[in-house]
């Protein structure tokens, strides 16, 4: 048997869809006519509906269809023929060919059902799911029937709840079902998490059961949901290690939690005792902690004891202040979201300019856009203070530390591997697990933050282009990383299925982050990154930023929320690591 007609062969026995990866012959030794024909191959098991295939497939549908209908005709891995007839549906335009794409894809999901303990068979099965779902609804093929089958899935107590969990995840943004079809969902989704012994899938489902419970009023099930959740974080609640100073922060994260779940429950006196144990937990926090009770009127003394707060933090071991630096500690003066929405409160009720003119924000390009004044003057309040003292003072910190070879880039690589940014997550490329950690993914850009740093300290010219570039959309990578993590949905659906990314600006109003991040986080993501604030993102996704737009207050303030995104290690620590 030759080459080709072994890997032909071969794929007819072993090719799964979304679970394997064919070994093709080197195309080195195959003629030119061979080798379209196995890039065609290619196509269909891998991702065809990516950017890189759209062209060749509109200048070669008609080789491209020819050949899958050889391949159809003489293939029978029900597994091949799903994603044969999807690209041929993809390649030819014509409809006829939805219905075996559909056939074929079902039985590769009753495949993955019937063998749903083995190793991330779950994982492929909802994958295959959500490509019925999407070719169902977009050509409005056997609705009724799918709606069926998956009604039979989550009903059959047979199946585990870990299994139900991705189904209704992958429904509830979909089209398939009306509102008035969803009413038994909360409670099944809360009924299933009582029989699951699992952390994650527990909070998913309860989780899915408060979004379900909101689509259709239920305010019993919302509640009871609520509740359940703030059970469920009581058990990640660790006795009290005065060797270990994480351990207050993780509870004092935990109490938080639990305290806003239970007031959404409107249980209060779970919300009592949950505050009461909070404020109990608050002896056992440490920080570098410098408390100032000197008048303002007294700039020496202010003077002073800032000198003072320098010394302890030169004077302490370097995971000190980076650990304030992710989870901001005292050791980073940042003005609090609350004292600037008050500021800003007194002030507009002792003017009335704001009542004759309007708020308009022009970005480097010139462009206006239009911002209530509150929200404008939030912004310039908190920028001012950057500029006048946080920023100043951090890279004042960070040039000393470098200076005396405190921070440098060993220190840093081992304090954060030990945080999540050290976490191996597993992600699917082509159908071909990869591990990565976080860390991977900002390494070069914290190398050039620490070079230029040193050029600094050398009285060398420095160019923050390539750190600002690198970070600024590393930010976004992990953020979205951490949305998924937590539950929340990182892509739209639109009415004909078609999917796409969340904005960046979405992605930050992601309801899960409030469960890891609070106001002053998150305010100081939306000021750095988006429009209401400095607009980083953008005008890094869009090349805008000339050479003399960068600076090293900028790249200071992007390493500042790079760091902060570790306050996601609280929830990781007790929690399900993989995406």
């Amino acid at each position: 048997m030759d080459e080709i007609a072994q890997f032909y062969n071969t794929i007819e026995t072993e090719y799964r869809v979304f679970n394997y990866h064919p070994k093709f012959p080197d195309f080195e030794n195959l003629t030119e006519e061979q080798r379209f024909r196995l890039s065609y191959e290619y196509m269909s098991t891998h991702n065809f509906e990516a950017d890189i295939f759209k062209e060749r497939i509109i200048k070669e549908k008609e080789q491209i269809c020819k050949y899958l209908l050889e391949r159809i005709g003489n293939a029978s891995n029900f597994h091949l023929l799903a994603r044969y007839y999807h690209l041929l549906l993809l390649c030819s335009g014509n409809n006829k060919y939805i219905g075996d794409a559909i056939k074929y894809y079902n039985d590769a999901l009753e495949y993955y059902l019937s063998n749903n303990e083995e190793k991330y068979n779950i994982v492929h099965f909802s994958e295959v799911l959500e490509v019925i779902l999407k070719l169902s609804v977009k050509y409005k093929y056997d609705i009724e029937k799918l709606k069926e089958r998956i009604l039979l899935i989550i009903n059959n107590k047979a199946l585990s709840p870990k299994i139900k969990t991705f189904v209704f995840e992958k429904i509830k943004d979909s089209k398939l079902f009306k509102i008035s079809e969803q009413t038994g969902f909360p409670q099944l989704c809360t009924d299933l998490s009582i029989l699951e012994s699992d952390f994650n899938i527990r909070e998913r489902l309860l989780k899915l059961a408060i979004i379900y419970s909101q689509k259709t009023q239920n305010t019993l099930i919302f509640k009871k949901a609520n509740e359940l959740l703030g059970d469920l974080e009581s058990e990640n609640i660790k006795p009290y290690d005065d060797k270990n100073i994480i351990v207050a922060h993780q509870n004092e994260y935990t109490y938080s939690k639990m305290i806003a779940y239970y007031k959404r429950a409107g249980n209060k006196e779970k919300q009592k005792l949950a505050t009461k144990a909070l404020e109990e937990n608050k002896k056992h926090l440490k920080y570098i902690k410098l408390e100032s009770k000197v008048p303002l009127t007294d700039p020496q003394k202010i003077n002073k004891e800032i000198d003072k707060l320098i010394k302890t933090i030169l004077d302490s071991p370097i995971e000190n202040f980076l650990f304030d630096l992710c989870f901001n500690g005292d050791s980073i003066p940042i003005i609090s979201y609350k004292m600037i929405k008050e500021s800003i409160k007194e002030q507009m009720e002792k003017t009335v300019f704001h009542q004759f003119f309007k708020s308009v924000q022009v970005d480097v390009n010139n462009n206006k856009k239009e911002i209530p004044h509150d929200i404008m003057s939030e912004h310039q309040f908190f920028q001012a203070s950057l500029n006048n003292f946080t920023l100043p003072f951090t890279i004042d910190i960070l040039l000393q530390l470098i200076d005396k070879k405190k921070l440098t880039y060993r220190a840093l690589k081992s304090f954060l591997n030990k945080t999540s940014f050290g976490e191996e997550f597993t992600i699917d490329r082509r159908e071909e697990p990869f591990e990565y950690s976080w860390f991977s993914q900002i390494d070069i850009g914290l190398k050039e933050l620490l070079k230029q740093f040193r050029r600094i300290i050398n009285n060398k010219k420095t160019d923050w282009s390539l750190t600002i570039d690198t970070l600024v959309p590393k930010f976004e990578g992990i953020l979205r990383d951490i949305v998924s993590l937590k539950g929340g949905e990182i892509t739209n659906v639109n009415d004909n299925g078609d999917s796409s990314l969340k904005l960046f600006d979405e992605l930050l109003r992601a309801s899960v982050l409030e469960d890891i991040f609070n106001e002053d986080d998150l305010f100081l993501f939306r000021h750095t990154f988006t429009r209401v604030g400095l607009n980083i993102r953008n005008d890094v996704a869009h090349g805008i930023l000339k050479p003399f737009d960068y600076n090293v207050y900028k790249a200071t303030l992007v390493l500042i929320c790079i760091l902060r995104l570790n306050k996601v290690s609280l929830y990781l620590t007790s929690n399900n690591k993989n995406i």
